[in-house]
């Protein structure tokens, strides 16, 4: 499952790249995965105390991506 996860946080990271040119689809199954991930990523900033800012930089990725 952890793989399949980092594979999907890859494609959404590079459909970010692309989504200048095209709109890139998502299914529902990977959609409700991804936002499971996101909120488990914001509930473990927030119990640490960090704003969005400053967990992209340790991230070392735009804030923007983040959300």
């Amino acid at each position: 499952m952890l793989l399949n996860i980092s594979k999907l946080l890859i494609f959404v990271e590079l459909s970010d790249i692309n989504m200048k040119s095209r709109k890139q689809i998502l299914f529902p199954k990977h959609r409700k995965i991804l936002e499971k991930v996101g909120e488990n990523i914001k509930l473990a900033r927030k119990r640490r105390g960090f704003t969005a800012i400053q967990a992209a930089e340790r991230a070392g990725i735009h804030r923007a991506t983040l959300n």
